[in-house]
């Protein structure tokens, strides 16, 4: 046994030189295949004897370095277009509108309001959450008291401002009964009105202002109408400034004030346009339940100490009465913009009946006074924007 390992050991250093020959051949052929599949010169290569020591880096010159783009695998290739494509996708998704999906067609194109989600209830006119409107206008102005054969009449000058609350499906507020809240005010003036009675008399002072406050319910019906029935609570007050003027007659004017108390009950309908995308047409019918008026005449602060006499104010409770008012609004939707610009035609009719009587001292003598039956007649265009 310990004979035969020399014999072997022998054999190996005999054979080892041929072996390592053969391994330095194999190798210089892997590497030349190599280089030749990426256009590298191979003359370096096959100059090489089976001697060369294959460890003895080779030369390459700079017309013969490898371009970096030619070692990418393809996999890298294939993620660096993946990535450029995901950039270009998420550039247009910047400026992408996605269009309504069906079953939001359907609820805006068939009445299904409930269904309809509150992003494109924003983009429908008026179903914004908060809405803010404000207007001006001139308009005619009539009062006439037709027993006693006494009118004033005459230009005024309107502002209204309005505001409307929609909040949205999962509040408390939007329920099967109410779904809207509006607050209006309205001032109007006029410096030039004409008094016709006892003799006449021009430019008289008149102011009135009208406040509101309103609930209602939008529905969609399948023609694409929106109607709104709301209900509320109203105070109006006027003034007429008389105090010591003096009519062609020779009769003494005074002060006026007139308050009135109501519940307006209406509806608004939003009427289906061709184009509904640029303009909306509404039309308003409102009547007004008449709860209680008072109406102030300043005979004391007027005529008190006259000729030495003594006059009291007069004050009158009135019970009975009814308005009604009406309008039809053209609105121009700005593409693009939340401000949208409207002119809306009005009237505005109110009819007070008989008050009772108030018993006061006139120029010192005992007289009943009493407000008599009246009608009060307005008509003009308003100019405003919506927000």
């Amino acid at each position: 046994m310990w004979r035969a390992f020399p014999l072997s050991l022998l054999l190996c250093i005999l054979t080892y030189p041929a072996l390592a020959n053969d391994v330095r051949e194999t190798d210089t052929t892997a590497r030349i295949s190599a280089l030749q599949a990426m256009d590298i010169d191979t003359e370096a290569v096959e100059a090489a004897t089976p001697d060369t020591d294959i460890t003895e880096p080779i030369e390459i010159t700079a017309a013969e370095e490898i371009p970096q783009d030619a070692v990418e695998s393809p996999a890298e290739e294939t993620a660096e277009e993946s990535a450029e494509e995901t950039t270009e996708e998420a550039t247009e998704d910047d400026t992408y509108t996605e269009p309504l999906p069906t079953r939001e067609k359907y609820a805006v194109a068939h009445g299904d309001f409930e269904q309809i989600p509150d992003y494109i209830k924003q983009r429908l006119d008026p179903r914004h959450v908060h809405t803010f409107s404000m207007d001006a206008g001139p308009f005619y102005y009539r009062y006439e008291e037709p027993e006693i054969d006494v009118k004033i009449s005459g230009l005024m000058y309107g502002f209204t401002g309005k505001y409307a609350y929609r909040p949205p499906d999962d509040n408390i507020f939007n329920n099967v009964v109410l779904n809207t809240y509006r607050a209006e005010g309205t001032y109007a003036f006029s410096d030039d009105f004409t008094y016709k009675g006892s003799g006449i008399d021009k430019g008289i002072h008149n102011r009135y202002y009208d406040v509101r406050a309103l609930v209602a319910k939008d529905y969609l019906l399948y023609d694409k109408t929106m109607v709104t029935p709301y209900f509320g609570f109203g105070h109006r007050y006027l003034y007429d400034k008389g105090n010591m003027r003096v009519t062609s007659t020779g009769a003494l004017a005074y002060d006026r004030h007139s308050r009135y108390y109501y519940l307006p009950v209406g509806f608004d309908v939003q009427l289906p346009t061709k184009n509904r995308d640029l303009f909306s047409v509404d039309a308003n019918l409102e009547y007004d339940i008449f709860l209680w008026g008072k109406q102030t005449s300043d005979f004391g602060s007027a005529f008190n100490g006259f000729l030495g006499t003594r006059s009291e104010n007069v004050s009158n409770d009135q019970t009975k009465g009814f308005g009604v008012r009406g309008s039809v609004k053209f609105t121009y939707i700005e593409p693009h913009s939340k401000a949208h610009f409207y002119f809306e035609p009005f009237a505005r009719y109110w009819r007070i009946e008989d008050s009772d009587t108030d018993d006061v001292l006139i120029f010192s003598q005992l007289r009943s006074g009493l407000e008599p039956r009246n009608d009060t007649l307005e008509v003009g265009t308003k100019f405003g924007i919506q927000f």
